[in-house]
């Protein structure tokens, strides 16, 4: 079976058998200047944390007890961010970056590239407070933060250059699949469109009608080095397979780009940007972690993601994307170009609140 898989399917055999595991020398050498890789391990049965930090000077290992109020604190910190239970939210926030081990990261430290474990995969940890005083004293306010599924993913990281494509969709209507209408993604694409174009790059637009399942599989896609989704996302924790990204049906399709032909997708992408609710959720399997869109597009090719852990207003998901492709084109890291467009709305009165940006994140680096 196996021999069959390497020959009928590569990709596939690659990915669940064709498995390198990178020693700490190799991670050292990929680690960006002024990064740490920071690795849990949540073992359940002994109630210890275990925290690994990859940096330049080597790795260093902290066990740490799995307290009491752990997994209170995990539930509690996500759903104080998502109903604004601001008091709640520094409160059991800064709890929780010592129970991380956060408060050991060496002196020094830019960029944090996170390995979580189960339960911890579920929550954003850039809204932590890092100062129990300091009320916003947030974790993105000092390291930029990413997310990889495991350290073998870990790859050397490119830059944007010159002549880049660009393949932005915008369905805008969801009257065919019963959900509501987001007016301001068509804004979105096109203000990020004319960023990229201002630029030199190539800019594919796909808009109300053109935003179709068959124009996410054109060659025009297939050859973009970004790809960006303004749209809705769904995410069936019970059933992975039904998780989708939705598009028009305005062309006669259901409109649906489900898991399943997302895997069958060959795109070429560095960088994917989900900018749809809760496109980072999915099952929480033991010793998987989470199983939903996101896998599905590491499959299909992309590099680097950018995906939400809940339902955001189109508003100021539009602000976020539109600051991000700016530090991006100004010659900032994905990492960091998605730090700073943080740190800019912390900064506005009107959408300063961890709701707004803490959902966004990267997986890559």
């Amino acid at each position: 079976l196996k021999k069959t898989l390497e020959a009928n399917y590569p990709d596939y055999y690659a990915l669940k058998y064709d498995i390198k595991t990178p020693g700490v020398t190799d991670l050292i050498e990929k680690l960006p200047e002024g990064a740490i890789m920071i690795s849990y391990f949540l073992g359940d049965n002994a109630k210890r944390l275990y925290v690994f930090f990859i940096t330049p000077n080597g790795l260093k290992v902290e066990d740490l007890p799995v307290e009491a109020d752990f997994d209170k604190n995990i539930t509690g910190y996500r759903n104080a961010l998502y109903y604004k239970a601001e008091q709640t939210s520094k409160e059991v926030g800064s709890s929780l970056f010592s129970q991380l081990g956060l408060d050991k990261i060496p002196s020094g430290t830019k960029q944090l590239i996170i390995v979580p474990s189960g339960r911890i995969s579920t929550v954003p940890l850039e809204a932590l407070i890092m100062h129990k005083e300091d009320p916003h004293s947030y974790l993105v306010n000092t390291y930029s933060v990413s997310y990889l599924y495991a350290a073998s993913l870990m790859q050397k990281n490119k830059s944007l250059s010159k002549n880049e494509q660009i393949a932005l969709f915008a369905p805008v209507d969801f009257s065919g699949l019963g959900l509501a209408y987001l007016p301001g993604t068509k804004q979105e694409v096109e203000e990020i469109g004319s960023l990229f174009e201002k630029n030199k790059n190539t800019t594919n637009l796909f808009v109300e009608e053109k935003a179709s399942k068959s124009a996410v599989t054109s060659e025009r896609v297939a050859k973009s080095n970004i790809i960006h989704f303004a749209t809705h996302g769904i995410v069936d924790e019970m059933h992975p397979e039904r998780s989708q990204i939705c598009l028009t049906t305005k062309d006669g399709s259901n409109g649906s780009l489900y898991t399943g032909e997302i895997y069958n997708l060959k795109f070429n992408a560095d960088l994917v940007v989900l900018s749809a609710c809760e496109t980072g959720l999915g099952k929480l399997s033991k010793g998987e972690g989470i199983i939903g869109l996101t896998r599905a597009i590491i499959y299909s090719g992309a590099e680097n993601m950018i995906v939400s852990q809940w339902s955001v207003s189109d508003a100021s998901t539009s602000q976020l994307m539109i600051d991000f492709y700016n530090n991006l084109l100004s010659g900032q890291e994905y990492a960091l170009a998605l730090a700073n467009a943080k740190r800019k709305m912390i900064n506005n009165a009107k959408f300063n609140e961890p709701y707004y940006w803490a959902p966004f994140v990267l997986i890559g680096y």
